[in-house]
């Protein structure tokens, strides 16, 4: 998350290679060929306090099952359940103790 995504990519394209395939929410970051994550442009509001940062995702096999997992636990869900088109599905969540995740179910 950065509040200068091109920036950002600027400077991971610089430090390690990486590639960034944009988009009007997101920027996909490559290596090679493989997706192996993102930036997303914190932008309103909402974020005016929040620092950059790095969130991270933990593949799962079943994105919904796993939610309501979480939730069982005393999960929070911050963000539910969404389709991200021609990749997958994903959903963020802060744990009882309140830190945040995302997990992602890839398209196969």
């Amino acid at each position: 998350m950065s509040h200068d995504a091109a920036a950002a990519l600027k400077f991971y394209s610089a430090m390690f290679g990486w590639t960034g395939e944009v988009s009007p929410e997101y920027i996909e970051l490559h290596l090679g060929k493989e997706g192996i994550g993102g930036i997303f442009p914190m932008s309103g509001e909402m974020f005016q306090h929040v620092p950059a940062n790095w969130m991270p995702y933990f593949g799962v096999a079943d994105c919904d099952a796993t939610a309501n997992k979480a939730k069982s636990l005393g999960g929070r869900i911050v963000k539910e359940p969404t389709d991200i088109p021609n990749v997958g599905r994903f959903a963020v969540f802060g744990d009882p103790q309140g830190a945040m995740f995302e997990v992602i179910q890839v398209k196969m």
